[in-house]
């Protein structure tokens, strides 16, 4: 049978133009699809490159200041610098040239009176860039402190460990909260160990410098010692004899008692004291006299004797004084001077161990002594500060300049050129002017003498033949 039939072929043809036709119908629709999507969606445009910039410099410093305390001081500076420099300098050295970006320590001498500024230059493939600081000059501060203990409460009969650190300041004491001097002409950074602590204490140190007294304090607690209860003992048989008592139960500051016991029928005593002494502990005879000096706070001392049917304790309390204050006699002789002289400080000290100057003076004194001023143009006041056990005290005085005096004389300058007629005569002038001493113009009743004359008459001499008109002129 044939398949290719007249019918079979016109079929044939009616299918392969419909799936054409179909075909074209759906590649016409995505192709206008794909345009309306490629016109919602610009195309991305290209960014911009930035251009190179000039080096951008930062610079800061630590403290941003300079303290006028005739202190020797260091400064940290630090810097900063962007945008890829190639070369920079920088004017406080001299030989550095490499591109840095750290911090500096530039230290100053004591007799630094002015600003000071710093500059840094750099320089890139685009340009350069400069950039300065500058630091003012302040009064004088008073002294800051780091104060601190490895431990603020320990066992008892423990140590500790103080640390400071101190900045602007002359001279550091440290004392207890009795005003008692430990130690004293402190160095700036240090630390002190304090051993067998039996009872909680507070230890400040205070620091003197130019611009004031600063203090500062740490306390330390001291626990109870840790105490095994004994057995119950026995009463004490009442034929027994203890006595203890002091001479004084009442005295002034750093003085001495006498303690004296009797316990002739026990077989030992011990000594303890409340805060501890080396002058009172340990094993003690049945009968004795001690002399306890140097006596600052207030103290308790017990006697604790014992034999084998038990112990009797004791105690007597003594009371100490405050410490005398620190006074100051401080005078100048004389205390008004004339301009550009000088005077005699004098100064004695009583219950102080450590001095120091301000104002006009600076620097540790000795307790007692004797110092000229330079020669003075203008008024000044002088501060002595002194501490001792009893606190701290300050006395000024104030010097008296008188103005400056002057001597005034006439100056005169050349005579000038003669001026007149060749017949008659002419007059030469000059410049008269009063002035004083130190070469400065002053108004003429200054000057008590006559004023020099400042014209007189000349003769004309000689003929100018140039020209078409004859003059004369003096002959010199």
């Amino acid at each position: 049978m044939n398949f290719l039939t007249k019918k079979n072929l016109i079929i044939l043809t009616a299918i392969l133009l419909v799936f054409g036709f179909s075909t074209g119908i759906i590649y016409f629709i995505k192709r206008q699809t794909a345009q309306k999507i490629e016109n919602i969606i610009p195309e991305s445009p290209s960014l911009p490159i930035a251009p190179p910039m000039p080096p951008e410099i930062f610079i800061n410093t630590s403290p941003d200041y300079i303290e006028d305390n005739d202190l020797e001081k260091t400064i940290v500076l630090k810097t900063y610098i962007k945008n890829n420099p190639t070369s920079c300098s920088y004017d406080w050295d001299k030989n550095l040239n490499s591109i840095i970006s750290t911090e500096y320590f530039i230290k100053l001498p004591s007799n630094v009176k002015t600003p000071q500024t710093y500059t840094i230059t750099c320089a890139n493939s685009v340009n350069q860039a400069k950039k300065s600081i500058t630091l003012p000059i302040v009064a004088a501060r008073p002294p800051t402190i780091g104060f601190s203990a490895d431990k603020y409460e320990i066992e008892y009969k423990d140590s500790v460990t103080l640390t400071w650190s101190s900045q602007s300041a002359l001279s550091c004491s440290l004392k207890n909260s009795s005003n008692k001097i430990l130690a004293s002409n402190l160095l700036s950074e240090g630390e002190k160990t304090f051993t067998s602590l039996t009872n909680s204490k507070t230890y400040i140190i205070t620091c003197i410098g130019p611009g004031g007294i600063t203090s500062e304090s740490v306390s330390i607690t001291v626990d109870a010692p840790i105490i095994v209860d004994a057995p119950p003992s026995p009463i004490t048989p009442t034929t027994k004899t203890f006595s203890f008592s002091v001479d004084k139960k009442s005295i002034p500051y750093n003085s001495s008692v006498v303690l004296s016991w009797s316990a002739p029928n026990f077989s030992y005593c011990t000594a303890y004291s409340d805060p501890y002494s080396n002058n009172w502990s340990s094993i003690q005879p049945k009968n004795g006299e001690q002399k306890i000096e140097n006596l600052v706070e207030n103290t308790v001392f017990t006697l604790i004797c014992e034999d084998s049917n038990g112990k009797t304790q004791k105690s007597v309390s003594i009371t100490v004084g405050a410490a005398s204050a620190p006074a100051i006699t401080f005078s100048a002789n004389p205390s008004s001077v004339p301009y550009n002289s000088s005077t005699a400080l004098s100064w004695s000290v009583s219950n102080a161990e450590v001095c120091s100057a301000s104002g006009a003076w600076h620097g540790e004194k000795p307790i007692n002594g004797n110092e000229n001023t330079a020669k003075l143009t203008f008024n000044q006041n002088y501060t002595l500060t002194c501490e001792g056990t009893g606190g701290v005290i300050s006395k000024s005085i104030s010097i008296t300049v008188g103005t400056r005096t002057y001597n005034y004389i006439w100056s005169t300058g050349n005579w000038g050129s003669c001026i007149g007629a060749c017949s008659s005569g002419g007059t030469q002038t000059r410049q008269a002017t009063c002035k004083r001493d130190d070469g400065q113009s002053a108004s003429e009743d200054k000057c008590t003498t006559s004023k020099p004359s400042t014209s007189q008459k000349c003769n004309p001499q000689g003929y100018n033949t140039n020209g078409p008109y004859a003059s004369c002129a003096r002959a010199n």
